[in-house]
């Protein structure tokens, strides 16, 4: 007979048997578990939950459970069932059915991403809403090549110094109209920070703005400017 060497220690709290476990003994997904515990995602049997989940790692939940949002306006996780929607498929902020390791952000299952070099691929790159990371997109603000996902046109906006990056724009505001953010303007400008306007983008290498217009560098690349 296999003993079972997890239990530590006992203590009773309140008139109730609380054992103390300090490791769980192997499993796998043939549910190999005394009763009582599941195999979590490390392949050891736990009555609780071992720690908080990851939704990157997609560690710390049951086996055939994924590690996901429990609101999308705070970093807080919980585990929850593997959905059957695929990546860039439409989605309910509310009721996340993304498969495992994705999660239903804006709309859309989206992979989560920690900022890793390549994680998203080649033609990907991990971006932050500054609550949750995700792969999007890698596109040309001045060719605005980004694809539709989940029935939503998508436009290409300069976020940063890196790689420019896909959204689903937030509003459509024409070129010289005010702005916010970098994705309230229409497709093929972006909201220029020194004074929330709306511009067209260009190409600080090869500058193509209308007289008498001209490229100018923004704080967000050293690579795209605006015309202004």
């Amino acid at each position: 007979m296999i003993a079972r060497a997890i239990v530590a220690s006992a203590f009773v709290v309140g008139g109730c048997f609380e054992p103390v476990y300090t490791n769980g003994i192997p499993c796998s997904e043939a549910n190999t578990c005394p009763t009582g515990e599941q195999c979590y995602s490390n392949h050891t049997c736990h009555f609780e939950q071992p720690g908080e989940c990851d939704v990157v790692a997609q560690t710390n939940c049951p086996l055939g459970e994924k590690c996901g949002m429990a609101s999308t306006l705070a970093m807080k996780t919980r585990c929850m069932a593997d959905g059957p929607l695929q990546v860039d498929d439409a989605c309910d902020d509310g009721a996340d059915r993304c498969a495992h390791g994705l999660g239903c952000l804006f709309g859309v299952c989206r992979r989560f991403c920690s900022g890793a070099p390549d994680e998203c691929g080649m033609d990907a790159t991990c971006t932050t809403n500054g609550v949750w990371s995700w792969c999007t997109q890698r596109c040309d603000p001045i060719e605005q090549d980004c694809e539709a996902i989940a029935g939503f046109a998508q436009a290409c906006y300069v976020r940063t110094d890196g790689p420019a990056e896909c959204y689903i724009p937030a509003a459509q505001h024409a070129i010289g109209e005010t702005c916010m953010y970098l994705d309230d303007c229409v497709a093929g400008a972006g909201c220029d920070g020194l004074d929330r306007v709306c511009r067209a983008y260009c190409d600080l290498a090869a500058p193509s703005c209308a007289p008498p217009a001209t490229c100018m560098k923004t704080n967000l690349s050293n690579r795209w400017g605006v015309c202004r």
